[in-house]
C-alpha cells in the first residue's frame, strides 16, 4: 500500500494541522487530543482549505464560510448532512505520521 509521510509525530504538536499531497489529493492532517486524523482538505461548500481552519477538539471550522466537521469521521457538525468529508487512514510507524489509503479504516493513531 502506498502512503505519504505527513510529519514526524514529535514535531507535530496537538492542535496543529498539516496539508499533504497524497496521490492526486490534498489531505488535511490534524493532531488532536484524541489522536491524528486525516480528511480531504477542501471544504465541500467553496473549496476553502480546511487545514487553515480553526480546530477545537476534534472539530474543524472552515475559514471561509464557517461550516464545521468532525475530523474523526468526516461528518458534518454545522454543515448540511450531505457534506461529509472523505477520510484517510493514518498509520504511525517509527515516529512518522503516514497518510494511507482513502476511506480505509479511517480513524486515529496516537
Amino acid at each position: 500500500m502506498s502512503y505519504t509521510v505527513a510529519a514526524r509525530l514529535d514535531e507535530f504538536p496537538v492542535g496543529q494541522s498539516r496539508i499533504v499531497q497524497h496521490g492526486e489529493n490534498f489531505v488535511a492532517v490534524f493532531h488532536t487530543e484524541e489522536g491524528v486524523f486525516a480528511v480531504q482538505n477542501d471544504c465541500p461548500h467553496a473549496w476553502a482549505p480546511l487545514a487553515s481552519g480553526s480546530i477545537d477538539g476534534c472539530q474543524v471550522t472552515c475559514p471561509l464560510h464557517g461550516w464545521s466537521f468532525d475530523v474523526r469521521d468526516g461528518s458534518p457538525v454545522d454543515a448540511p448532512p450531505n457534506a461529509t468529508l472523505r477520510r484517510y487512514a493514518i498509520d504511525i510507524v517509527d515516529g512518522e505520521v503516514r497518510v494511507a489509503g482513502e476511506d480505509e479504516q479511517a480513524g486515529s493513531a496516537s
